[in-house]
């Protein structure tokens, strides 16, 4: 990936499994910069997220600038599943899912058989047959077989706007920032 390229960082708003939805807020920058903010909503545990993503990123100025997509994991809002390969065609971007710990797809695709059933949890299932986990910078990077490896300071500009899109989520959300990635 090319150095200096724009980043948009995309994290969900603290929220209880009770809630219809939660707020997803996007930090689009650089190394040195932040470039820009957007927001949208998914529903908890529901199935729109992707579609979520690309109507977002379309739908604003961002729209071509950015050619990295940083996730904190491959779910948003309790179990609503990103389809990264679905993300890559249609806004050409390299998506990166980034978490401190290991995942364990086997662990989520239980999870959500147990509260999405079946069909939900075959579908999370297939997402995450799709990607490959390596550390790269301290941190887990799921990305999908074929693509290339992402450095230390792309992940490191990846966790930094990562960071920075889960304070302002959880501030809007709670009035006040706090937690970390």
């Amino acid at each position: 990936m090319k150095k200096g390229a724009r980043v948009l960082a995309i994290n969900d708003s603290p929220f209880r499994l009770s809630d219809r939805e939660a707020r997803v807020i996007g930090v689009l920058g650089r190394l040195d910069a932040v470039e820009g903010v957007l927001s949208f909503s998914v529903r908890v545990d529901g199935d729109d997220a992707t579609d979520a993503i690309i109507r977002s990123l379309r739908g604003s100025r961002f729209g071509g600038q950015a050619r990295v997509l940083a996730l904190n994991g491959t779910v948003l809002a309790g179990l609503n599943a990103v389809d990264m390969q679905r993300i890559k065609k249609e806004l050409s971007v390299e998506p990166l899912a980034i978490t401190r710990r290991r995942p364990h797809p086997a662990l989520l695709q239980r999870v959500a058989r147990l509260r999405l059933g079946r069909a939900r949890a075959a579908s999370i299932k297939r997402l995450n047959g799709l990607l490959r986990i390596e550390k790269t910078a301290g941190y887990y990077v799921q990305r999908l077989e074929g693509a290339e490896r992402p450095s230390a300071e792309m992940v490191g500009v990846c966790v930094s706007l990562l960071r920075l899109a889960h304070l302002v989520a959880s501030g809007v959300a709670r009035g006040e920032s706090r937690g970390r990635i």
